[in-house]
């Protein structure tokens, strides 16, 4: 198997399986990134929010759109949109 940042900058890492077993060894991994973090997330939907936020949200009872999307944000490095916030509320 073998992965490759898109964008160029230098990622790989390569694997394969172990003899006849289900397990996978890396045998080739260049950690170079010269790319910048992205936080948007397209997977980030308002039921993965929801799930994310649902402990806070029952323990203080009210939630705002940008309390969630701070929630959101510190505990997973992902931007969500206010109106994907208040679909997850």
């Amino acid at each position: 198997m073998r992965a490759i940042y898109k964008k160029k900058c230098g990622f790989l890492i390569l694997c394969s399986k172990v003899g006849g077993s289900q397990s996978f060894q890396v045998k080739t991994w260049f950690n170079r990134h010269n790319c910048g973090k992205v936080f948007g997330n397209k997977n980030a939907n308002k039921e993965w929010v929801s799930k994310i936020v649902v402990e806070k949200f029952r323990n203080v009872g009210r939630m705002t759109a940008n309390e969630i999307i701070d929630d959101v944000r510190k505990l997973n490095s992902v931007e969500i949109t206010p109106w994907r916030a208040c679909k997850a509320k």
